[in-house]
């Protein structure tokens, strides 16, 4: 049975509501809070694509009898 999309974000959109009630309250602490997450993000789109790319090539490169 298929999740509402509020009910499947539920978890991101309170994050991103406390983040930004901390960001009104505490400037400094936002502004560090969102520098982490950006940092973090970019971390990972350098990351997953190259892991991608590898496990395509080995899905194509070795017969799947290998893997079994």
């Amino acid at each position: 049975m298929k999740k509402s999309v509020l009910q499947r974000y539920l978890f991101c959109l309170i994050a991103l509501i406390v983040s930004g009630m901390i960001g009104i309250l505490d400037p400094r602490l936002g502004s560090k809070s969102l520098n982490v997450t950006l940092f973090s993000l970019k971390e990972m789109l350098l990351i997953l694509p190259p892991i991608f790319v590898l496990l395509g090539l080995l899905d194509v490169w070795v017969p799947r009898e290998t893997l079994n």
